[in-house]
């Protein structure tokens, strides 16, 4: 097995240059990945830097696959969001539809309770 590098958050870590390429997998120490640099010391990659692949594996298929896997989830991410915008705007315009019924009944109860217009532009010609 080998690992595509696929990222590197950390620019100060070794394999930050290495994005894209191939290093070689010496083991798994259960939180990162055993590799080599390209000098020949023994170091260390995340896994969330990196992709196991075969060792008969092309590396630009893999990271195509890579790339499509993340293009997948960014787009489930962007979708979640949209539907949570139109369920705000929905929630909003139901909101506002009904803060206008309220209004034109509380405009039509104080007409009929008042002998006038409710809205405070109706009186604007009155005003001293």
């Amino acid at each position: 097995m080998r690992l595509l590098i696929t990222g590197c958050a950390d620019p100060l870590r070794w394999y930050a240059p290495l994005v894209g390429q191939v290093v070689p997998m010496l083991g798994d120490v259960g939180n990162e990945y055993r590799s080599r640099e390209p000098g020949g010391a023994v170091n260390f990659v995340q896994y969330a830097d990196a992709r196991l692949i075969a060792d008969d594996a092309d590396p630009a298929l893999e990271a195509l696959a890579e790339l499509a896997d993340t293009l997948a989830a960014e787009v489930v991410m962007h979708r979640d969001a949209a539907a949570k915008a139109l369920r705000a705007a929905l929630v909003c315009e139901r909101g506002a539809a009904e803060l206008r019924q309220t209004l034109a009944r509380f405009e039509r109860q104080h007409d009929e309770n008042n002998d006038g217009p409710a809205r405070a532009d109706r009186f604007a010609d009155s005003a001293p």
